[in-house]
């Protein structure tokens, strides 16, 4: 198993050179999509060349000193999602923060406008935080 799972040739997943059905899986349900498209292209999902070019371009947004200086603006977001659960009596964790978060707070990293609801944190069917305001 070790050896397999360090053969190179075997790449990270199989969707770069087989579809779901020829590779005996059925395809991902269509009303998950756009997550299934985004997911799939993701850092950790590319192969070798396209992972270590990508990683190169964001490396620089995640030195040891930049993630400190984003902490002051996680514990925010972070506390205006966990607040605005606990204002609503709880609810599912996963989709109230940690889904949100780190969209929110790469959406600060980008200068994304906190009222744009596409944001992540404020997006379509999901009411507007005090996490979600800059």
């Amino acid at each position: 198993m070790s050896a397999l799972l360090r053969d190179r040739r075997l790449g990270r997943t199989y969707t770069h050179r087989f579809t779901h059905e020829e590779f005996g899986r059925t395809p991902p349900d269509a009303a998950y999509e756009p997550f299934h498209t985004l997911n799939d292209h993701g850092l950790l999902d590319l192969e070798a060349a396209d992972h270590t070019r990508i990683r190169r371009l964001v490396s620089k947004a995640f030195t040891p000193r930049t993630v400190e200086n984003l902490a002051p603006t996680v514990r925010r977001l972070a506390a205006g999602l966990v607040g605005d659960l606990v204002a609503a009596g709880g609810g599912d964790l996963l989709s109230a923060v940690a889904e949100p978060l780190p969209v929110a707070v790469i959406a600060e990293m980008l200068g994304i406008p906190a009222e744009d609801e596409e944001r992540g944190c404020c997006g379509p069917g999901r009411r507007r935080s005090a996490g979600c305001s800059s």
